[in-house]
């Protein structure tokens, strides 16, 4: 049995997370190369701070400028960006990423920058977009042999989770989970075990897939890790299938408290929309309109939880028969699907808009690099003309010296001679 999900649950931010993990360092000074690595560090685990550290590491940027940090800088801040649900600022840094990398023919950071935009648009459901940039990340990834391939690999099985292809979905699952870099990275192993948990849960194989998800919570446990809010919500999730509901809003607790301490709200967001759910299973609507409304409160910037709230609450106030407020929330979840559609066109034309800026920034460096090659090559033409005219002007001089030489010489021997026919005549 399938199981499906008609309602977006936005549960694929916690790809963002595992998109994008460094080792962890402590934060000393402020060194470019040591705020680098802190913002790599709190990225997956604090996020106001991680854009205080991208702030400093700017400010550094502007006394010492460095092309391959800043590059790198506009990669981190893009992805953080997309953390907190900005996708706008994401896509601004991603394009001035690759603009960077291109320019500076830095092809870690081009593929980088491909990765990210594949993810952006796999969250924006732009998945005609996303699988191209994840399979040309992929390529440049593999050709440099760097550990990003493993959350390339990540982000298509993404894609496919997001087209409701949960086969190919848990077969990436598996596949990152045999890869030998979960060996000596817990991070990426929970991810990896999460993965495949999840691809189990929509399948409906749920005995199998409660067995990863307890083992993912045990790997990011033992880790700071934003990541486990995500995997608590699948078990939770999955333990409400199960007719524990109950249960499922213990685990919910764990989740809020994780998502809370981190300042993760998408996560939190989703938390509740859980709770309401299984709160409004149990009959118990004002415990679920409560939550609901608290939520609309706490997430202007969140269109599509907002949206979410309005048709369980429009659904609620429908079984109390109370119809004015049911239809007050039901325009109201009309009007924001109307907002996601229009956002989403929006978000389209920026790809669109963005593809094509870089093509063109893309054609005027391979321009540049044709002319300053044709005129290397001019250069050498001339140089090689001048220095083939001097060599046939100093052999025309040597040959000159020799003629001049010889006929000298001849001319000695000749009067040489003639001095000796007339001393024999004398003689």
């Amino acid at each position: 049995m399938i199981i499906r999900h008609n309602s977006m649950k936005n549960k694929l931010s916690l790809f963002l997370i595992i998109m994008l993990f460094f080792p962890k360092f402590a934060y000393s000074n402020i060194e470019l190369s040591d705020l680098i690595v802190s913002i790599e560090k709190y990225a997956n685990t604090n996020i106001p701070k991680t854009f205080d550290l991208i702030a400093q590491a700017n400010f550094e940027l502007k006394k010492q400028p460095n092309e391959k940090y800043q590059v790198r800088i506009h990669n981190l801040t893009a992805y953080t960006y997309m953390l907190s649900g900005d996708f706008n600022l994401a896509l601004k840094y991603i394009t001035l990423a690759r603009q960077s990398s291109i320019a500076s023919k830095n092809q870690y950071e081009l593929a980088e920058s491909k990765r990210l935009e594949a993810v952006l648009y796999t969250l924006t459901n732009l998945q005609n977009e996303s699988l191209p940039l994840f399979l040309e990340a992929l390529k440049i990834h593999k050709k440099l042999r760097s550990k990003k391939v493993f959350h390339t690999l990540q982000g298509i099985s993404l894609h496919y989770h997001n087209i409701n292809n949960f086969e190919k979905y848990l077969e990436y699952g598996y596949l990152l989970l045999n890869d030998p870099i979960t060996l000596s990275n817990k991070h990426l192993k929970g991810a990896a075990q999460y993965t495949v948990g999840e691809g189990l849960l929509k399948l409906g194989q749920l005995k199998q897939s409660k067995k990863y998800l307890n083992a993912s919570i045990e790997t990011l446990n033992s880790i700071p890790s934003i990541l486990v809010t995500q995997v608590y919500m699948a078990l939770a999730e999955l333990e409400f299938m199960q007719n524990k509901p109950n249960i499922a809003l213990s685990i919910l607790i764990d989740s809020q408290k994780a998502a809370n301490k981190n300042q993760y709200t998408v996560a939190d967001l989703q938390s509740k929309l859980l709770k309401a759910k299984i709160y409004i299973s149990l009959s118990q609507n004002q415990k679920a309109k409560n939550i609901l409304n608290t939520l609309l409160k706490t997430s202007k910037n969140h269109i599509s939880s907002q949206q979410q709230a309005h048709k369980k609450l429009a659904n609620i106030f429908e079984t109390e028969k109370n119809y004015q407020q049911a239809n007050i929330h039901l325009k109201e979840y009309k009007k924001l699907s109307d907002q996601l559609f229009q956002k989403n066109q929006n978000t389209k034309s920026a790809f669109y808009h963005t593809r094509l800026d870089l093509e063109n920034k893309e054609l005027q460096i391979s321009q540049l690099e044709s002319e300053k090659a044709i005129s290397q090559l001019e250069k050498a033409q001339q140089e090689e003309t001048a220095q083939f005219r001097d060599a046939i002007l100093g052999l025309l001089l040597f040959i000159l010296a020799l003629l001049t030489y010889y006929a000298k010489r001849a001319k000695r021997d000749k009067n040489k001679m003639r001095i000796l026919a007339e001393e024999a005549n004398y003689a």
